[in-house]
């Protein structure tokens, strides 16, 4: 084994030369917890219904849904302990580049 060779499976792995955009959404949910694995299940279930541009488009609507929920949840006074993480990640902003990829990623792990 080469020197190079050997250097990147000590630094990724043994499974380095899979590791890739193929399996970056399924790592991302598995490491993430339940409510990201469910994500991923999304993402993929989107990506068999629907075209590239048209899933994108789903996924771009049901940020934007959900932020508005969060953000009813917080106009309401009603923050609990999880609505205080989920606006948190309501407040990032996620791009339609960000779901582009997310999709992408989803599509080549199917």
């Amino acid at each position: 084994m080469s020197d190079s060779a050997h250097s990147t499976i000590s630094q990724t792995g043994p499974f380095s030369a899979h590791e890739g955009l193929d399996g970056t959404s399924m790592r991302a949910a598995v490491t993430s917890g339940k409510r990201a694995i469910a994500m991923h299940l999304l993402g993929c279930m989107l990506s068999k219904i629907w075209k590239g541009p048209e899933a994108i488009s789903v996924l771009v609507e049901l940020v934007a849904r959900r932020k508005s929920e969060i953000s009813a949840c917080l106009d309401e006074g009603n923050l609990t302990m999880q609505t205080t993480a989920s606006l948190m990640a309501a407040r990032q902003e996620i791009t339609r580049a960000n779901l582009a990829a997310w999709d992408a990623s989803a599509r080549a792990w199917l």
